[in-house]
């Protein structure tokens, strides 16, 4: 089984067909879900405010409360940005509770250009139609972009960090980061060299390739 954790405004939907395609092309059954307060999901209570731990608290207790209510044991885990994030804590938690994750992007900790992008998202939200946009992926909109942009912006977030945490995988890893991104640096990733052990690392620049070492304890 592998289970898609979406990114900070994603959601079922907003994979669209890649879950499909890849799980065909493994030969491999797929779970696909919406955390709570995104797509049709139950929206965050008005006025709620995530806290800084929110990305631990989703991979201590709602992620694995969703596999042991869906009778899934030791599956695969594939998440992009905060879902890889989420797929990280989970595999440092939970060390023996899952076969391997594959994390694209995934935040390691809360970097300047991160916070300018999100800060970026947010006048974008409020002067363009960015919210009628999202509103075909999302059921409450608001509930999705201000969750997620008003704890990313939250001076109390800018401590958060997972990088004592990931040194402690033990599953076979694979991490993706682009060279070039507006919210992270290659240096400060999962796949930066001495992220974390038991991995197969790529990172892409343009439309080239290149890997780093692989452990070879896999």
């Amino acid at each position: 089984m592998l289970v898609f954790l979406h990114e900070g405004l994603g959601s079922v939907a907003m994979w669209r067909d890649f879950p499909a395609r890849l799980c065909d092309a493994a030969g491999v059954r797929g779970l696909v879900y919406s955390r709570p307060g995104y797509g049709r999901s139950t929206p965050r209570p008005a006025g709620e405010k995530w806290a800084p731990d929110f990305m631990h608290r989703q991979a201590r207790e709602v992620l694995p409360a969703l596999l042991r209510a869906l009778g899934i044991e030791r599956p695969w885990l594939f998440g992009h940005s905060d879902g890889g994030s989420i797929a990280l804590l989970y595999a440092s938690f939970f060390p023996e509770a899952l076969r391997g994750a594959v994390v694209l992007a995934p935040h390691i900790l809360v970097e300047d250009i991160s916070v300018s992008s999100i800060r970026e998202a947010r006048r974008v939200y409020l002067e363009t139609d960015l919210k009628q946009r999202l509103g075909r992926y999302h059921e409450d909109p608001d509930s999705a972009f201000w969750g997620w942009n008003e704890v990313w912006l939250d001076a109390a977030f800018r401590d958060w960090s997972i990088e004592e945490e990931i040194r402690a995988i033990r599953c076979p890893l694979l991490a993706i980061q682009g060279w070039t991104t507006n919210t992270a640096r290659w240096s400060r990733s999962a796949a930066s060299p001495g992220g974390c052990r038991r991995r197969s690392c790529w990172r892409f620049r343009s439309a080239g390739i290149l890997r780093t070492r692989t452990s070879r304890r896999w």
